[in-house]
């Protein structure tokens, strides 16, 4: 999302690291340990309200590698944050997010109020959320093993409902 704002904003087409925000993000929630654990577009936002700085990828360290198991199982990114180049920088003014108001609107609104955002060259977040652990557990099956097909003949596949 900070690319395309950098994009649109700056003309600049430079990556942005990821592992930085892995490696520095420290979550207030209970639930979260790091920033791979998950989280809100808000938690997104607010760190980067804090530390109002982006890092491109040509700097030491910041390539994406916290793909792996070992992250998840230890709660951590696995480049420490004093390793993450972060000269030279962007240097953020501001960050804000709004809600897309997509539920209950009907399908023909909600799809013109994503394509305004879209339309200013903004991105939009998705959450994604599933009723209970049982359908997590059918969804982490099929997002190993599944194909698009399946998904699309059977959404139960997923733990949903056909739409």
């Amino acid at each position: 999302m900070l690319e395309i704002a950098h994009a649109a904003q700056n003309g600049a087409r430079d990556r942005l690291s990821v592992e930085y925000l892995d490696a520095n993000y420290r979550p207030a929630s209970p639930w979260y340990r790091w920033a791979g654990d998950g989280g809100f577009l808000s938690d997104f936002r607010d760190f980067y309200a804090s530390t109002r700085t982006a890092v491109p990828w040509s700097n030491p360290n910041v390539d994406y590698r916290d793909g792996g198991l070992w992250c998840g199982e230890n709660g951590r990114s696995l480049v420490p944050a004093y390793a993450i180049g972060t000269d030279p920088s962007y240097r953020l003014a501001s960050i804000e997010s709004e809600r897309v108001v997509t539920r209950h609107v009907g399908r023909e609104q909600a799809i013109a109020n994503l394509k305004a955002v879209l339309d200013r060259d903004r991105a939009v977040w998705l959450a994604f959320y599933l009723p209970n652990a049982t359908a997590w557990q059918a969804f982490y099956g099929f997002w190993g093993t599944g194909t698009e097909n399946r998904a699309a003949e059977d959404p139960r596949s997923l733990g949903g409902r056909p739409v």
